[in-house]
């Protein structure tokens, strides 16, 4: 996806993500031609230097805004050096427009209850955002602000009427406090960095950016859609569900998704990978530790939790794995689900698993490395083995299961089971063997 060094490090399928990939032109630069609307909601303050500005908007309606508590300074060249919220006001729907060549740092020293800010967006490279509290999102699409109009879909989803809650460049640090219910979308030099770090509760819109990105740590559960058009250093979900899709383009590194216990009484929350994540890296995923469970729902290729990269590390689950598919070396395409044609196109090609540790029971799953079909309908463990049909060099290292390995389904060539053209010794249930297939009766001892 515009990378230079494209043909050297291809995903699987020898395609991207199949989402276009994010552009500068995302935010215009100055001087078009305004012909959108102007954003509708009440301006309640305004700060420029040169050809630098900053506005202020209330979305939120009552008046609870009081421009004297924003502090902004300027520096040379247009940059913005700082924005600062002070003061006891909520501040309840506060959003921000910047324009200029750089803004240095947004920082919240609010006092008292703090509200909901709206959005922030900035058509420049931003040096850090710190907000305490929560950034609900509102719908900027499409959104003129002075000179500046913003395209009527920011994300590219084909939703013209979803919620924004930070849109900049490259910015290296952002740390929210609270909830981030809208998109985030990061702007940058694909060859680069566009988020060294970004820290928040949970998050329910969507990560996108336009490079690589650092370390993303949740304290709560991820819902939406994550997009990291270059690598991925790591993702750390602690206290919350991965419910969402964690899709990166190139190297993924560790993903972690562990529960918390409440001191007081003693239950956990969250640790869980849940119906319908999904999990996508182009070149590799270091590793996946959960300390819940894996379970996709029933009835619907929609519901399962779906995973595949070409090589992975080492994957652990402290709970059980139901309904889920994790495929090494497979790409289903943009429908993950066989078959299709396009976008949705299959491509098979060799995998690696280096471990595979559950300490519960794998149920009516697929767990697979190089693995291929004979019709394009279904994964069928017994005609892979019948035909040696594995792609040559795909392994498991090594695999432990701590309960059973079963199925709802009672026919051989139903798609679960554990499969792979080698695959070294492990245990299931306690019991040692060399799998080859997940079928009880295909175990060898």
């Amino acid at each position: 996806m515009g990378r230079d060094d494209a043909a050297e490090r291809q995903p699987v399928s020898g395609r991207s993500l199949r989402l276009e990939s994010l552009e500068p032109r995302l935010l215009l630069s100055g001087g078009v031609e305004v012909t959108g609307v102007d954003f509708p909601a009440m301006q309640v303050g305004y700060w420029h230097s040169g050809n630098a500005e900053v506005r202020a908007y209330d979305t939120s309606g009552p008046v609870d805004i009081d421009a004297n508590a924003i502090q902004v300074t300027f520096g040379t060249n247009d940059a913005v050096s700082s924005i600062t919220l002070t003061g006891t006001q909520t501040m309840e729907g506060l959003g921000l427009f910047v324009k200029g060549s750089s803004l240095g740092s947004i920082k919240d020293s609010r006092t008292g209850t703090k509200g909901d800010l709206a959005f922030i967006a900035a058509n420049c490279s931003v040096k850090s955002i710190q907000i305490n509290g929560n950034i609900s999102g509102y719908d900027i699409n499409g959104a003129t602000f002075g000179a500046l109009t913003l395209p009527p879909d920011i994300d590219r989803d084909g939703s013209e009427a979803d919620s924004t809650a930070i849109l900049t460049r490259a910015v290296p640090t952002i740390k929210v406090t609270g909830a981030v219910t809208g998109d985030v979308v990061i702007l940058g030099d694909v060859s680069g960095m566009s988020l060294k770090s970004f820290t928040a509760g949970s998050l329910q819109g969507g990560l996108l950016t336009d490079g690589s990105a650092g370390k993303v740590s949740l304290s709560g559960t991820f819902g939406g859609l994550m997009r990291i058009d270059g690598s991925l250093s790591s993702l750390q979900i602690r206290g919350g569900n991965l419910s969402g899709s964690v899709l990166v383009q190139d190297v993924a590194g560790k993903l972690s998704v562990a529960g918390m216990k409440d001191k007081q009484t003693g239950l956990t929350t969250g640790g869980d990978v849940t119906s319908g994540a999904r999990i996508y890296a182009g070149v590799s995923l270091s590793g996946l530790s959960v300390s819940g469970s894996m379970i996709g729902g029933w009835g619907d290729e929609d519901l399962l939790v779906q995973m595949c990269a070409p090589t992975m590390g080492s994957i652990s689950v402290g709970g059980e794995i139901v309904n889920s598919r994790i495929l090494a070396g497979t790409d289903l395409g943009a429908d993950w689900d066989l078959g299709g044609s396009g976008e949705d196109a299959d491509v098979f090609g060799m995998g690696t698993i280096s471990k595979l540790t559950v300490k519960g029971d794998v149920h009516d799953s697929l767990i697979g490395a190089g693995l291929t079909t004979e019709d394009d309908t279904v994964f069928d463990l017994q005609w892979l083995h019948d035909n040696k049909a594995f792609i040559a060099g795909s392994t498991i290292k090594s695999g432990s299961i701590g309960g059973s390995l079963t199925s709802a389904w009672t026919d051989p060539g139903e798609p679960w089971g554990v499969g792979a053209a080698t695959l070294g010794k492990g245990k299931i249930g306690g019991t040692g063997m060399n799998l080859v297939f997940a079928n009880e009766d295909l175990l060898a001892p």
